[in-house]
């Protein structure tokens, strides 16, 4: 019996808008707050629960890399995809606004300066 797997070719092209994206923003609130690996992926659920997805079934590992090397996003796509991000990150940094006051540091901090980084 020949083992197949079931991938999603949409999320990596999720990710790295969601990478592109983000660089776009702020480092301090927005960048620290989503380089939290919880929120980075329910910001990447966020993001296709609401766009379609494309799938693939492969039978090695080799097929799965040919197979994501296939998806091409439409215009339309793309441009779905960078709506729901910034729509993602503004809801998901609204909803945590809280949790993001105790964990990460305000630029006025002593902590926050690179040169107290090193001593």
């Amino acid at each position: 019996m020949m083992n197949t797997r079931i991938i999603n070719l949409t999320e990596p092209f999720v990710a790295e808008e969601i990478e592109k994206i983000l660089e776009t923003y702020p480092f301090h609130p927005y960048q620290q707050v989503f380089a939290h690996p919880e929120l980075r992926q329910k910001l990447m659920a966020h993001v296709l629960s609401r766009i379609p997805n494309q799938y693939a079934v492969v039978k090695t590992p080799e097929s799965c890399h040919i197979a994501m090397e296939k998806i091409h996003a439409s215009i339309a796509l793309q441009l779905d995809v960078k709506a729901a991000i910034h729509q993602g990150i503004r809801q998901l940094f609204e909803l945590n606004a809280d949790w993001a006051v105790g964990h990460i540091p305000s630029p006025d901090e002593p902590s926050y300066a690179a040169s107290s980084w090193f001593g």
